[in-house]
């Protein structure tokens, strides 16, 4: 309990998440080897509604929404495509883990700390083995928290996609400040064979945020055209 609240006091020293109703994140993906870049905008009404906007210039833009039951993508090539079954229930989960109010303890059924301290990159770190409720379906999920500033360092965590399971490595490179909260701001996640580069660009809380968002709408795919000439 005692590393727990060093925990929560080292992100939140002053409190402010209790207070955070809504939330935006502009964030910059990178995939140098690919020479592929883009921005998603994530805007959050908590407790249980968010969207991302994706935009990838030249192939598609794709939106992915959660509005507390249903989930669904909305894709400028594809149309829409429904988020059920065990994708769905990883939604709902990353919804909770989200909401800035939560801690750990709320939203992990079981918490286990090692024994020992691990070394990541240059920190001494406690690993924490985290596990969600069985409800969700989900692999526990593991965080490496430093023993001087207890920042979380490392994260692997398996996420589920329209391909299945997914593992992936996510390290904090950079810790930035924002409306008293100290917060990742560059990051870089190993999945699938590569190595993805995050960084966040703009955060803004307490804005106005419409339900209207959330609500689901046809959306045909766009028609692509033909300029070849025969």
């Amino acid at each position: 309990d005692d590393i727990l609240a060093k925990i929560e006091k080292a992100s939140d020293p002053e409190g402010v998440s209790k207070n955070i109703k809504t939330s935006m994140s502009k964030v910059e993906f990178s995939i140098p080897e690919q020479k592929i870049k883009f921005i998603s905008t994530i805007t959050d009404k908590y407790p249980d509604k968010t969207i991302t906007e994706t935009q990838m210039p030249g192939l598609m833009n794709v939106k992915t929404i959660f509005n507390g039951k249903e989930a669904w993508e909305e894709s400028s090539t594809m149309g829409i495509r429904p988020i059920i079954g065990q994708e769905l229930d990883y939604a709902k989960f990353q919804m909770r883990a989200r909401e800035p109010k939560n801690q750990l303890k709320d939203v992990f059924k079981k918490i286990e700390i090692g024994d020992q301290l691990e070394k990541v990159g240059d920190f001494e770190c406690y690993k924490l083995t985290c596990y969600p409720d069985k409800s969700y379906g989900l692999k526990p999920q593991i965080f490496y928290f430093d023993n001087k500033l207890y920042l979380l360092r490392k994260a692997i965590s398996t996420e589920i996609t329209q391909m299945g399971e997914i593992k992936a490595i996510t390290y904090i490179d950079k810790y930035s400040k924002k409306f008293k909260l100290i917060m990742p701001e560059e990051l870089t996640i190993e999945q699938v064979n590569m190595k993805i580069k995050m960084t966040i660009k703009d955060y803004k809380i307490n804005i106005p945020v419409n339900d209207s968002l959330f609500q689901k709408k046809s959306f045909a795919p766009e028609k692509t055209s033909d300029n070849t000439k025969k």
